[in-house]
């Protein structure tokens, strides 16, 4: 048994280090920029600045909803649907999903409740 203990452990410090929660960019009281990319274009325009502390704190609460994927390269096959404040933000093939990226810190993918509620925030309506 002691023996199965020692491949155990080992497995849960890895697996606790691969997903966690990050620090994030901003707070309560920072103006979040949304920018959404210009259809078929490597192009953003800037479509809502959300200055509401609540509504920013809304953002921080999605953003810390599920946990990140952290230490791992991710190279998307499409340029990013939303920039938020330096967070990269694509919509899901099927459009049921948001995924956030953060160059040199990692990953999560939102569920649907949580996707539908930052796209609605983003863009004012939902995903």
């Amino acid at each position: 048994m002691k023996k199965y203990l020692f491949l155990f452990v080992p497995l849960i410090v890895l697996i606790g280090c691969a997903q966690k929660y990050i620090d994030l960019d901003f707070d309560s009281g920072d103006i979040l920029r949304v920018e959404a990319r210009v259809e078929d274009s490597f192009e953003y325009k800037l479509v809502k600045e959300i200055q509401d502390e609540e509504v920013v704190q809304s953002v921080i609460d999605i953003f810390n909803s599920e946990r990140w994927t952290t230490n791992i390269d991710i190279d998307m096959a499409d340029e990013p649907d939303f920039l938020l404040n330096g967070y990269l933000i694509w919509i899901s093939p099927k459009g049921n999903h948001l995924t956030i990226l953060k160059n040199g810190v990692g990953y999560v993918r939102l569920s649907e409740e949580y996707s539908s509620s930052l796209h609605e925030i983003l863009v004012g309506k939902e995903l």
